[in-house]
């Protein structure tokens, strides 16, 4: 997987983190899913998620330790510092699971070059554009590259589940394709009825193809409906 350009620098901040306050940082942001899918994203920043106490009761202790090391303070109320032309934002790792649901336990850990930091999985990372995309500010600012964010990450998402299941076949069951297994199903079950009713109850030919067409109709009803689900389910996920 490529490295992303700004990760090495993320990597010095968390270890000045860990080393300074024994924090564990949250890789946020375009960066995060840089590092996770190791497509280049050209994210403009480091967006690092740590416990809001240390934004706060301990903002000053913070601030300095950060001083001390070269950082400049661009925008206190976005606990923004800057250092060779890159930014780093700081935000609650707590808001996390009032914004999108998502409990710091689930949460997992990687451990780079001794340095432990949090990242999120695609699913997650799909939850929080997911609530980006309703959040009011960012609706009116940054809706288009939420939306082309969320595209990214379906694509990502499918393409990992066809890592993990590399028969063609399979993987058009797992993309829809059981759509076309119903419809085989429902004709099959149609031709059979219309096959068994004059060999086994004492009616004419014409009259069972009748019947087996009504119970035809009615599973390819049944399937379209079906079919009508699935893709509003797909939609809804895109």
């Amino acid at each position: 997987m490529p490295t992303p350009t700004k990760f090495p620098l993320f990597l010095e901040n968390a270890r000045l983190l860990q080393n300074s306050f024994d924090i564990t940082p949250l890789l946020y942001g375009s960066l995060g899913l840089e590092y996770l899918t190791g497509e280049d994203l050209n994210s403009d920043d480091i967006d690092i998620l740590i416990y809001e106490k240390y934004l706060t009761d301990r903002w000053d202790e913070f601030k300095t330790a950060l001083e001390k090391e070269g950082y400049v303070l661009a925008d206190e109320h976005e606990h923004t510092f800057c250092k060779d032309g890159v930014c780093y934002s700081y935000a609650s790792i707590e808001e996390l699971y009032s914004f999108a649901g998502i409990p710091l336990t689930n949460i997992g850990v990687k451990t780079e070059e001794d340095v432990k930091f949090r990242l999120l999985t695609l699913e997650q990372y799909q939850t929080v554009y997911r609530a980006s995309s309703k959040d009011g500010y960012r609706v009116k600012v940054r809706n288009k590259k939420d939306k082309e964010k969320l595209k990214f990450i379906y694509k990502q998402i499918v393409k990992e589940q066809k890592k993990e299941n590399p028969h063609p076949a399979l993987n058009a069951l797992a993309e829809g394709g059981i759509e076309l297994l119903l419809f085989i199903g429902a004709l099959a079950i149609g031709l059979l009825v219309m096959w068994i009713l004059p060999e086994y109850v004492d009616m004419p030919i014409d009259i069972a193809i009748i019947i087996g067409g009504f119970i035809l109709a009615a599973i390819i009803g049944v399937f379209l409906l079906v079919d009508y689900f699935i893709r509003l389910k797909k939609k809804d996920k895109k």
